[in-house]
């Protein structure tokens, strides 16, 4: 009460149970019957009167003297330790020294968000207390902290006790229970890649942002809207799986989302390598070529197969070469992608010699008149040139055609020989035991009379001639 008041009247105060602090100015001089009645809870009570007030009947019985502390100027605590009704409090000290009696927090409960920060304010009565300055607490700081001037802010969901206690050793002190909701997100967006194409095999991390900084729960779903193309896993880390475009989306917990749509370009191939630049073959043979494709990672690594000189040789779509006859190709593996990348193997072609000549017959006795064909089976059968040429050693005892068809003219021995003519230098022959036409000479009755094959009567013979004895043909 203020210095100006002189008087507290009868009942004043009646019934204020709840009333914990009371000062009085330095002008009352009379306190009312019963003006304080039923004031169980007074704690601190000032009286700054010099003198202690007159006191009506009951003014100050109903307040717990044993427990409520009067506090008086420093020259009349003996004056009020003597005086009626105030003599009964059992604590009489000096209000030179005012302590705090209460603190009034502007809010006794507060919701806050995680991130979000209020300033409490405070009431310290009385507002003549010697050292008014509070001290603040928070009962779990993972919760909130609060700051030296009542500053709370909010860290993580929960709940927890913010405290203003005095300092003047009073032990005076106030609370406000604050409970600390989630912070939704209100917002999230992609950081923007360096590119938004990329190739078959090739990764890229994704970042995204969730505003605000304090959501609560930064929980984020990435999700792609064609995998057969890029896949993405929980980090956004995505991958280029096939050629095509996807788009990847992220999503927080509350729903919002947002993407990016990225194109995965096809590789081209780079380069060819074959297994043979230069290759030389003989007619009838066959090779397979390999090609290495650069890079191992080309969207379409296949491969188109051509020879400049299909008569010469032919390639399979596998690079399988064939050569067919004498001469020069170039064989061409050319990028099915249309990268226009291709290499070349410079194909020659020899002709194949003859390795061996075998004639249907090796010796043949034929009689003067006779004919024989003489059939040659040349190896390899590829051979380019398998063209032979026919000769008789002695063309008066046997002749031989073109085709190896022999003809026996006259009795006697000769060779038919098959010769190469593609330079290989073979040959094979076939000996040619010629007889004459006559097969029976009757003998005039003279032992061992000798005829020659034409009937003449000979008396000497030539080694290795047919003669006819005693009517036999004998050769001699």
């Amino acid at each position: 009460m203020g210095d100006g008041i002189t008087e507290i009247k009868d009942r004043a105060f009646s019934g204020c149970a709840s009333l914990n602090y009371f000062l009085i100015g330095t002008n009352v001089n009379t306190i009312g019957e019963e003006a304080f009645s039923d004031c169980v809870s007074m704690a601190r009570f000032y009286s700054l009167s010099a003198q202690p007030p007159v006191c009506g009947n009951q003014a100050l019985d109903d307040i717990n003297k044993w427990d409520c502390t009067l506090y008086v100027p420093s020259q009349s605590i003996d004056l009020y330790q003597t005086s009626s009704q105030w003599k009964d409090f059992l604590f009489i000290k000096d209000a030179s020294n005012i302590e705090v009696a209460s603190i009034a927090l502007n809010t006794s409960e507060l919701i806050l968000k995680v991130g979000q920060s209020y300033k409490l304010t405070t009431i310290v009565s009385p507002t003549n207390a010697t050292n008014p300055s509070l001290s603040w607490t928070s009962s779990d700081h993972t919760v909130a902290e609060v700051s030296t001037d009542g500053t709370v802010t909010a860290l993580n969901v929960g709940v927890a006790s913010i405290t203003a206690s005095a300092t003047d050793g009073s032990n005076v002190t106030a609370t406000c229970t604050l409970t600390v909701s989630p912070t939704d997100a209100t917002g999230v967006t992609i950081l923007a890649p360096e590119s938004t194409h990329f190739k078959v095999g090739e990764s890229m991390q994704l970042t995204a942002t969730i505003d605000p900084e304090t959501t609560t729960d930064k929980t984020l779903i990435w999700s792609s809207s064609n995998p057969t193309v890029v896949t993405v896993d929980a980090t956004g880390m995505v991958e280029a799986i096939a050629v095509g475009s996807a788009t990847i989306t992220v999503k927080t917990t509350n729903g919002l989302t947002d993407s990016v749509d990225l194109t995965v370009d096809k590789t081209a191939v780079s380069n060819i390598t074959l297994s043979r630049s230069e290759l030389r073959l003989e007619v009838g043979e066959s090779c397979i070529l390999t090609a290495t494709v650069n890079p191992a990672n080309a969207t379409d690594p296949s491969l188109i197969w051509a020879s400049s000189n299909p008569s010469v040789a032919t390639v399979t779509s596998e690079g399988h070469v064939t050569a067919l006859s004498v001469g020069s190709a170039i064989i061409i593996a050319t990028a099915n992608d249309g990268s226009g990348v291709s290499a070349t193997c410079m194909l020659t072609v020899d002709k194949t010699l003859v390795t061996s000549i075998t004639l249907s017959e090796t010796e043949l006795s034929l009689e003067a008149g006779q004919t024989a064909q003489l059939t040659a089976t040349v190896t390899p059968s590829t051979a380019t040139d398998q063209t032979l040429t026919w000769s008789s050693s002695d063309p008066t005892v046997a002749t031989v055609s073109a085709t190896g068809l022999v003809t026996v003219i006259a009795e006697g021995t000769c060779t038919i020989t098959a010769t190469t003519t593609d330079g290989s230098n073979l040959s094979a022959s076939c000996q040619i035991n010629a007889l004459s036409g006559i097969t029976e000479i009757n003998a005039d009755g003279t032992d061992d009379v000798i005829y020659d094959l034409q009937g003449r009567r000979v008396n000497h013979t030539q080694p290795g001639r047919i003669y006819i004895v005693n009517g036999q043909k004998r050769l001699m």
